[in-house]
């Protein structure tokens, strides 16, 4: 299932409501979500921007939190630089159409879990995946988070460290920031902040997240 819609501040409509009524007896991997690109901030991320308990899910809270007007968010389910998720787009074809929107200053990409959780070990394969996707962005001037993959239930096995040095690695390349939340202590591997799949962020989890995030981009203060 694709499920595609908008949020505005001003109208906020909020994804994790629409999720929360049509995501019955439907598994994670069979919803993506998109939001119409009008935004100064913009997410590109994988199953963890996905709520699957009606709470707002982590890029909904972050753009809620931040000064601007409307947020782009494209949570594709499944998605990584290396696999497609449900909306048949690569990370590059994502990123492209992200930048390609009216007055997206902020691009914050989050993904890599997915390809960990897939097993892929080419270092160099994964590198020039990565930079393909971040090329577009860095080449127009828009600023370039990238974050490490997120692992929602703050747990990381060897391959999510090489692929967080991989990424790294990348942004660098390119001229972009970096971050690593879980290095960073904003997931704590407590039980509270990812729901019974480890894919998907509780609404603590969330919002955790989020805040840490708007902090550091210096988005606005966390609204609880």
């Amino acid at each position: 299932m694709q499920i595609r819609s908008w949020r505005s501040l001003g109208v906020l409509l909020v994804v994790a409501g629409i999720l929360g009524g049509v995501m019955v007896g439907c598994s994670s991997s069979e919803t993506q979500v998109s939001m119409k690109p009008l935004s100064q901030t913009a997410v590109i991320t994988d199953d963890s921007g996905i709520s699957t308990d009606g709470s707002a899910a982590w890029p909904t809270v972050l753009a809620a939190q931040s000064e601007t007007t409307d947020a782009y968010v494209d949570a594709d389910a499944g998605s990584g630089y290396l696999i497609v998720g449900d909306s048949g787009q690569n990370a590059e074809q994502r990123v492209r159409e992200a930048v390609a929107s009216s007055g997206v200053s902020t691009l914050i990409i989050a993904l890599g879990m997915r390809d960990v959780d897939a097993g892929y070990v080419d270092e160099e394969q994964a590198v020039s995946a990565i930079t393909a996707a971040l090329a577009p962005a860095a080449s127009v001037g828009v600023r370039v988070v990238v974050l490490a993959p997120i692992s929602v239930t703050g747990e990381w096995n060897s391959l999510a460290r090489q692929w967080a040095s991989w990424l790294m690695e990348a942004a660098q390349s390119v001229g972009v920031e970096y971050l690593n939340p879980v290095e960073s202590g904003w997931i704590v591997a407590d039980g509270q902040v990812a729901d019974s799949t480890g894919l998907h962020f509780t609404r603590e989890g969330s919002m955790t997240f989020a805040e840490e995030l708007s902090e550091h981009l210096g988005l606005g203060e966390s609204e609880q």
